[in-house]
């Protein structure tokens, strides 16, 4: 999502809700890129089973940079594993205020209770994006440039090679009031990655190589937030030079 023409819909007046992360725990923490390492998964995940024992193989990852955080400070985790046929992601998510109407496909995805992933491949002139509502909806794409509207929405085909499982079934309207936990999974196939790439993405040689990529959450209907695992110097999520380290296990 590029958060400039959010903000020009929703008033300058978000920028100064920043202040309201430290009233509730939270805080942008500055820092070095992090780096993340991906596994090699030992059989296929399940997608909807945070603490399945395919899982428990990988590192978790957190989301400690907050940004704005009007109501309530989510805490997320996430996890990634790979194998032959592609990535696996999955988020926990302490959440409150859950709320998630937009269609599949829809620009307005990261205005429901959404989180993200972003990744580019080594010598790679863009990035995927992932971007998955609480309702399994999602908004996927190839970008190069977002203010330049250089990017390439995925056609129907390709979203159907993309696996989404959420906790939830569906559209949430109106939003969930009361704290909840809840998971979301992608799993996106080399294939698909590799027809943007431009070349063959080889799994037994990943190991060897060092991609670079941001997991972020957010929302905007209901408890307006915004968090980034590695940080960001101000709320855009498009901004790859800011991209943390993401590495691959043998």
């Amino acid at each position: 999502m590029n958060y400039k023409r959010l903000f020009s819909r929703l008033g300058l007046f978000l920028l100064g809700l920043g202040t309201a992360a430290s009233n509730h725990g939270c805080a942008a923490l500055p820092g070095e890129k992090p780096v993340y390492r991906i596994e090699r998964a030992r059989q296929e995940p399940d997608l909807t089973d945070w603490e399945s024992p395919t899982w428990r193989n990988s590192e978790i990852g957190r989301m400690n940079n907050v940004y704005v955080a009007t109501l309530f400070c989510p805490a997320v985790e996430f996890r990634a594993l790979y194998d032959a046929g592609g990535i696996y992601v999955i988020f926990r998510i302490e959440d409150q205020y859950v709320f998630a109407k937009e269609d599949n496909r829809s620009n307005r995805i990261s205005f429901d209770s959404c989180v993200e992933f972003f990744l580019q491949p080594p010598d790679s002139d863009g990035y995927f994006c992932f971007e998955l509502a609480a309702s399994g909806n999602a908004l996927l794409y190839h970008c190069c440039d977002i203010n330049a509207g250089k990017l390439t929405n995925f056609s129907a085909e390709e979203y159907g090679q993309v696996t989404i499982r959420s906790a939830f079934s569906g559209k949430i309207d109106p939003a969930i009031d009361e704290k909840t936990t809840w998971t979301i999974g992608a799993f996106v196939p080399f294939s698909l990655l590799e027809k943007y790439y431009g070349g063959e993405i080889d799994p037994a040689a990943l190991y060897r190589q060092t991609w670079r990529g941001n997991f972020y959450k957010c929302a905007v209907f209901a408890n307006p937030h915004w968090m980034s695992w590695a940080p960001l110097p101000k709320i855009d999520f498009h901004l790859p030079e800011y991209f943390g380290a993401v590495t691959f296990g043998r």
